[in-house]
């Protein structure tokens, strides 16, 4: 059996996160969801992640802010904004 990729989930709307949860596990992958910025940190340092998905803000923040400071520390990442 192959091993499933680990998806991140960033998103702070509870709703959608559900929602992408559902769709993306229906789809065969394991989901990993965190809330707020220290949730994604510690995520991001136990695991390692095949793609982060972040919601256009996150903990009142700019992804686009969030996702610069992500890839110097994980510069393979890929990260769908």
């Amino acid at each position: 059996m192959a091993k499933r990729e680990l998806l991140l989930l960033a998103l702070d709307d509870p709703s959608t996160r559900q929602l992408m949860k559902s769709a993306l596990i229906a789809s065969n992958y394991d989901i990993s969801s965190v809330q707020g910025a220290a949730g994604l940190e510690k995520a991001l340092s136990e695991t390692n992640p095949a793609l982060l998905l972040i919601g256009e803000n996150f903990d009142g923040q700019a992804s686009l802010e969030q996702a610069e400071k992500i890839l110097e520390r994980f510069p393979t990442l890929p990260i769908v904004l």
